[in-house]
């Protein structure tokens, strides 16, 4: 009975590790583009995600968001590692994005 307890106390805590608040919203770690089809810099952003895609980089895009996470600005992009989380916003160069992309850690914004 304690090693199925020590069990499920290891696999939450590894489960706290990919998690990430983002004003009071959880986001998973990972690599968040928030777009809309009407903006100009973000039909511009778009060929620079897909580029960053084929490269590997696991990139979410999302035309919806919640409220919580005060997206005033589009394109932005949200960067959740388990270390902080970073959030860009505005158009973003291609050797920009990819510098912070395989960077490992961010402080908290």
């Amino acid at each position: 009975m304690v090693k199925i307890i020590f069990i499920f106390i290891l696999i939450l805590m590894v489960l706290s590790l990919l998690i990430t608040t983002v004003n009071g919203k959880e986001l998973e770690v990972g690599n968040y583009y928030f777009t809309t089809d009407w903006c100009g810099p973000c039909k511009t952003q778009k060929p620079i995600i897909e580029k960053l895609q084929k490269e590997g980089f696991n990139i979410k895009i999302y035309k919806k968001w919640p409220d919580e996470l005060n997206i005033k600005i589009v394109p932005t992009i949200i960067i959740v590692k388990k270390d902080g989380t970073l959030k860009l916003e505005g158009l973003q160069t291609y050797e920009e994005l990819k510098k912070v992309l395989l960077k490992k850690v961010y402080k908290l914004w």
